[in-house]
């Protein structure tokens, strides 16, 4: 699909906005992340399927990959930050996620 979305791009180019694909340095599960929330500078990716959350540095340009989870799919769909706690909530996963950035 990713493919698919990239000749997609390549095609019609002058009919988007300025874009820009940065590829993930590590391959994990389909249903990566569903949503993601922005505090202190750094993206945050919830995580649906993935086996870690994503991290990327906006000012710095780097990306990591924070936690340990699972490997099923629709653990938590999207979430929200507050006093620097990112909350993920639950979609299959018995339980809300919460992240302390």
């Amino acid at each position: 699909m990713f493919n698919e979305y990239t000749e997609f791009v390549k095609k019609n180019k002058d009919c988007l906005p300025a874009y820009e694909l940065i590829p993930l340095e590590q391959k994990q599960n389909r249903f990566q992340y569903v949503g993601g929330q922005i505090e202190n500078g750094k993206l945050y990716g919830i995580v649906n399927s993935a086996e870690k959350m994503l991290r990327y540095d906006m000012a710095k340009d780097t990306m990591d990959f924070p936690g340990r989870f699972d490997a099923t799919d629709f653990k938590w769909t999207g979430g929200c930050v507050f006093e620097h706690v990112l909350f993920s909530f639950p979609r299959s996963a018995n339980s809300l996620l919460r992240g302390y950035l």
